[in-house]
């Protein structure tokens, strides 16, 4: 029984998702972002500067966003995204103001 019980716990540690957690890079020389991130974490002033530009300066278009809403109710969408990377940099502050409007994320 202790077997099980430990087990049990084991995997739950291994399994759990990890939350928010700054590490250094050495390789890049920066600080960048690793496990569950959420919108407040890209908005700090480390990411801030890349993450406000592109929200503020993306538009989405209004007519793809409503065929988007009939469809997205039966998905989950899960992002994986590295704060180094130069695409996630574009297209996650896009995503997250498109889902905004969608009202997929809170």
């Amino acid at each position: 029984m202790k077997i099980l019980v430990f087990s049990l716990l084991l995997a739950g540690a291994l399994l759990a998702q990890e939350k928010c957690n700054f590490t250094f890079d050495e390789k890049s020389g920066k600080n960048i972002l690793i496990g569950e991130i959420t919108r407040e974490n890209l908005t700090d002033s480390s990411y801030s500067v890349w993450f406000k530009k592109e929200y503020d300066n993306y538009a989405p278009d209004t007519l793809v966003i409503e065929r988007l809403k009939k469809n997205l109710k039966e998905y989950a969408i899960e992002v994986v995204f590295g704060t180094w990377c130069s695409d996630s940099r574009r297209e996650v502050p896009r995503f997250l103001k498109n889902s905004r409007s969608m009202r997929i994320l809170r």
